[in-house]
């Protein structure tokens, strides 16, 4: 028993003895600094704890045993613009500082540390490198710095991916979480000034007779963003003149007569499912081509493709497996497609049951891509204003497929005559829709 006690005593003592060795911060700096601060760090907020002289080796040694994990600060001389810091987790932490650079030293050992200071300073080049590329983009319009933000932004989250991975299960993916800075789409906050340079500059650099460009997809994808990723602010008939507008720009940048053949087909595939009044516009692109390229049963197929697109009559007897629906005459008849589920719908439908006007003016049908009894009673009472309409799991696809559906929200607005007037996805952009329509309380 004796000897149980005494190997027990020993474990415990070696233990400790570790947990102990394994609270020393070392810092090289070299002969160039003379006394440091150590502070305690909570978000903005900096605690002094004690300063250390150097002892002339150009070495920094002290002990966090007293205090517990989290992020701590070495300010260097007292310099406001020197300071270093750093997550202790109860190890040893070795750090060398180069001289230039204070706050990013090289991380000799620190399993914490090895991924939390490459974080800081590649997040502070980062936000650095956004801020000088607004200004130029505001200075010159050059899309290129669009294009170069985009890159940026691109390898950040390639490399912000890595960092919470390496730091899975340490203290320090909690700072690394609460320190990503956020990164907007455009470099413009202004939606209407990024709409400007965009339409103005976005082809700039746009070689659609690249065989890199065409061998990598990259063409098409570029097509898509031009023509359908660019905001429109206006709607009604301007809608169809933007699409015509940025059809025609495109296709002015294809000199070679194939790659126009493919871009044409691609956007023919595309608008038969969005505004049959560009689809005529494509068709005379098409017969433009030579005839070797044209497709003339393809063409066809397209044109009469019966999808619920801008110009096309709105059938809604499909949501009531092809019967009758039973709907109040008004000026504008709104379809809503949603689910529970959907974040944007969450955000949206509130907005607009209190908003919309109705009385006449418009007539709502809301389909919800709903499966659970109770949920659909608990929504259908709060949205009682609307006409709502169930679609299990089992009706999905049929309904998905027909109303050709991408995205949720998806909106549908029709005339009185069941004309559509717009079709279109996403919560700005339906608000902005129905403002123009002057269908939102002032």
């Amino acid at each position: 028993m004796k000897k149980f006690f005494q190997i027990t005593a020993l474990l415990t003592g070696l233990f400790w003895s570790f947990l102990v060795s394994s609270q020393n911060i070392t810092i090289y700096t070299g002969n160039q600094t003379q006394w440091i601060i150590v502070r305690q760090l909570y978000g903005e907020h900096k605690r002094y704890l004690f300063s250390v002289d150097n002892p002339g080796d150009g070495v920094f040694r002290f002990s966090l045993k007293k205090y517990p994990p989290g992020e701590y600060a070495v300010q260097f001389n007292g310099e406001m613009d020197k300071i270093l810091r750093f997550i202790y987790n109860y190890e040893d932490i070795v750090l060398k500082v180069d001289g230039k650079n204070f706050s990013y030293p090289g991380v000799v050992q620190s399993k914490e540390n090895s991924v939390y200071i490459p974080f800081l300073k590649k997040t502070r080049e980062v936000k650095k490198r956004y801020d000088e590329l607004r200004d130029y983009y505001a200075d010159t319009g050059n899309p290129v710095y669009q294009i170069e933000y985009e890159n940026l932004k691109r390898e950040y989250m390639h490399f912000l991916t890595k960092s919470l991975k390496d730091s899975e299960g340490k203290l320090v993916f909690n700072y690394i979480s609460q320190l990503v800075p956020f990164l907007p789409n455009k470099l413009y906050r202004s939606k209407k000034l990024s709409i400007q340079m965009a339409e103005e500059h976005f082809l700039d650099w746009f070689h659609p007779d690249s065989k890199h460009l065409i061998r990598s997809g990259l063409i098409m994808e570029k097509v898509n963003d031009y023509v359908f990723g660019i905001p429109i602010l206006e709607f009604g008939k301007n809608r169809t003149d933007v699409y015509k507008k940025r059809v025609a720009k495109v296709l002015a940048k294809a000199q070679v007569e194939e790659i126009k053949a493919q871009i044409i087909f691609y956007l023919l595939k595309r608008f038969s499912t969005i505004d049959k009044k560009v689809l005529k516009t494509l068709e005379a692109y098409h017969n433009r081509l030579p005839e070797r390229l044209q497709d003339p049963d393809l063409l066809q197929n397209f044109l009469n493709y019966k999808a619920p697109v801008v110009g096309n009559y709105l059938n809604l007897n499909r949501l009531a497996d092809n019967k009758k629906l039973k709907l109040k005459k008004a000026n504008y008849y709104l379809v809503i497609f949603q689910s529970p589920s959907c974040q944007q719908c969450g955000l949206l439908l509130p907005k607009l049951n209190e908003q919309l006007k109705t009385r006449g003016k418009v007539e709502v049908v809301n389909v919800s891509f709903e499966d659970e009894t109770e949920l659909w009673k608990n929504f259908n009472q709060t949205y009682k204003k609307w006409k709502n309409i169930q679609i299990t799991t089992d009706k999905l696809a049929n309904i998905i497929g027909y109303y050709r559906l991408q995205y949720l929200p998806t909106i549908i607005l029709a005339d009185k005559h069941f004309v559509i007037l717009e079709k279109i996805y996403g919560q700005n952009d339906i608000l902005e829709m129905l403002k123009h329509y002057e269908l939102l309380k002032k």
